[in-house]
């Protein structure tokens, strides 16, 4: 397919003619602004580092502006790129959707269905989408996969492989995501009632000792945040990479953990809980996909199960789903 124009806002012109320039060579462009590496950008293509070095000065050629320059070890884009970037999501996400009719047949569809989570998420909605797929095609292949830091998320779903992802609200998405509100869930304490007692008060909490899921990242988490607003640190002597994990250190110590209150009903089921003692906001739990999937009949119907499952399913009885939900089902 063959793009017949690309609005470039240039001080040297308005509009060019890229009637010559292919879906591939976008998405070459694309892939190498997202990651902002060539070579990174060829190990997700699937092709050499000369093959894109020459696919971008091609594109350059043809549109007449610079389209990345020299930072540092590495590149980044120039103004031409920034401006250009969006264009080209939105015509690899219309162009990408032509490979799938209305017509989509999971029963026929043989490839898995690929979600990408963290623990808090898994022990909760795994067992739930595996119930509602297997209802619509009996032992359809699912994949589960560690998501790993929160900031790995745009890479993650930029991956050709990697259908859905399940995570705590961010405060922004990166622009090639897109995104649903699923369910809700509270922070509780966790902790072995038989060698410790509930947390009663902020200072009591502090002089804990905490276990925490560290998956590598550097954002501080909502609790730490909201402790700062009561000058209180608390003092974190584990960090382990999942919730399996972390229910282990726990039992027969005096250690605590601050978790969603529904993975009671799993994995930390042996374990008491109590609330913290500080308010803190629910926890927005959201369904994420590329913007590339947006029209996809497959990534749609996978979509729209797991949305329809959490909407008329209660986890543990009470309502969990965000009250916007209703309305964002269209955009879904």
């Amino acid at each position: 397919m063959r793009i017949r124009s690309i609005c470039v806002e240039d001080k040297h012109m308005t509009k060019i003619d890229v009637s010559q320039i292919s879906g591939q060579s976008l998405r070459v462009f694309l892939t190498v602004f997202e990651q902002t590496s060539v070579s990174q950008a060829a190990l997700t293509l699937g092709v050499s580092q000369s093959s894109v070095s020459h696919t971008l000065e091609r594109l350059r050629g043809v549109l007449g502006v610079e389209l990345f320059q020299k930072s540092g070890r590495g590149i980044s884009p120039t103004l031409a790129a920034l401006r250009l970037a969006p264009q080209v999501r939105e015509i690899l996400t219309a162009i990408e959707a032509l490979g799938e009719g209305d017509d989509y047949d999971p029963v026929q569809d043989m490839r898995p269905c690929v979600i990408a989570m963290n623990g808090g998420a898994m022990a909760v909605a795994a067992r739930r989408i595996q119930s509602v797929l297997w209802e619509q095609v009996p032992q359809r292949q699912i994949q589960f996969r560690e998501l790993g830091s929160r900031g790995n998320l745009a890479d993650v779903m930029q991956g050709l492989d990697v259908d859905l992802a399940i995570v705590p609200r961010l405060n922004a998405y990166a622009q090639s995501l897109r995104t649903v509100p699923l369910y809700l869930d509270k922070s509780a304490v966790f902790y072995d009632s038989n060698v410790r007692g509930a947390v009663q008060t902020v200072a009591e909490y502090g002089r804990a000792r905490h276990v925490v899921l560290d998956f590598g990242g550097v954002t501080k988490s909502a609790v730490e945040q909201r402790l700062e607003e009561y000058s209180i640190s608390r003092e974190v002597c584990m960090g382990v990479p999942n919730v399996w994990m972390l229910a282990e250190a726990i039992r027969g110590t005096d250690m605590i953990a601050t978790l969603p209150s529904m993975l009671s009903h799993g994995v930390m089921s042996d374990l008491a809980q109590c609330k913290l003692p500080f308010p803190m906001p629910d926890i927005c739990f959201d369904l994420v996909w590329h913007m590339r999937q947006q029209h996809s009949a497959r990534n749609s119907w996978m979509r729209q199960l797991i949305i329809d499952a959490f909407a008329t399913r209660s986890l543990d009885g009470e309502t969990t789903i965000n009250s916007s939900l209703g309305a964002l089902k269209e955009e879904a």
